[in-house]
């Protein structure tokens, strides 16, 4: 499907600002999940949303835990119990080991973590899990409570690109990294990450489960306390409860890239913008909201 057919068939569809933010759904107010999943991509914000909430509330921090190369957040017990051998196994294991082991026993490791006492939240990009474990075990299991995070499409895939040329994603200052666009691979990385957007929206709506929905504009323009008091809020609109941790909240979000223009962080800013106003693509949308 080329880039203008795709873009065309998602306006099609209800916009954010049109759909309601919770889709209601009297089972999991009844049943509240244990586990919840930041359904998003790379460089969209959710380092500094997940370290934030975690901060603020009592909430288990597991970060990447169905990364291809190392499993983030779970201990050898976490990876023990979920996929049912021993501890002493895992703890021989390399770390790509574990995260192989972790992958290929998705469904018990889901299932493990949905059956703990404390809350526990994680995130889920697209290169973690194949598309029938997402599907089965992640998007259409009502035991995992699932946000979205959203981001301005040309922001995430610049951030992807000076990322990627020094091999560093957290908290490093690229401002003085300039880079160069290819159209083409641009087109293709749009058509796979609004995919993976548009196949995780499309799943909980036809199955009426609640989601909730965090564009990066609204992750960065609150204070601290305000967007923990806003995910708390939204967290027990589905009937999820959850305490609040004591203690100060620290302003964590630095803005890695403070080049002011996408002139100055794209070498080939002009050419690219001319071949995006010939297929009539919105250089101010977001994978979702067009």
């Amino acid at each position: 499907m080329e880039l203008k057919s795709l873009a065309t068939s998602l306006h099609q569809s209800p916009t954010t600002k049109d759909r309601p933010r919770f889709t209601a759904r009297e089972n999991m107010m009844q049943h509240p999940s244990k586990l919840i999943a930041i359904i998003a991509t790379e460089r969209t914000g959710t380092n500094y949303f997940c370290d934030l909430v975690g901060k603020g509330l009592q909430l288990k921090q597991m970060w990447e835990i169905f990364h291809p190369h190392v499993p983030f957040g779970l201990t050898p017990e976490d990876i023990a119990s979920g996929c049912n051998i021993s501890i002493e196994r895992v703890q021989k294991m390399s770390d790509i080991d574990r995260a192989s082991l972790v992958r290929k026993n998705c469904s018990g490791m889901v299932t493990y973590l949905s059956g703990l006492e404390e809350t526990s939240l994680f995130k889920i990009f697209p290169n973690h899990l194949n598309a029938k474990q997402v599907r089965r075990q992640i998007l259409k299991n009502q035991k995992v409570q699932k946000v979205i995070v959203d981001r301005n499409v040309i922001d995430v895939y610049i951030s992807e690109l000076k990322a990627g040329h020094i091999q560093k994603w957290g908290h490093e200052d690229t401002s003085e990294i300039r880079v160069m666009i290819d159209f083409g691979r641009f087109e293709k990385w749009l058509q796979e990450r609004r995919r993976w957007y548009s196949h995780a929206l499309e799943i909980l709506q036809s199955s009426g489960q609640d989601y909730i929905y965090y564009p990066y504009s609204k992750i960065s323009s609150l204070s601290p306390e305000d967007l923990v008091r806003d995910f708390h809020s939204s967290l027990s609109s589905v009937g999820i409860e959850v305490e609040s941790r004591e203690g100060e909240l620290e302003n964590l979000l630095q803005k890695q890239d403070r080049s002011k223009s996408y002139s100055e962080k794209v070498n080939n800013w002009d050419e690219f913008q001319r071949q995006a106003d010939r297929i009539q693509f919105d250089l101010k949308s977001s994978f979702l909201n067009q």
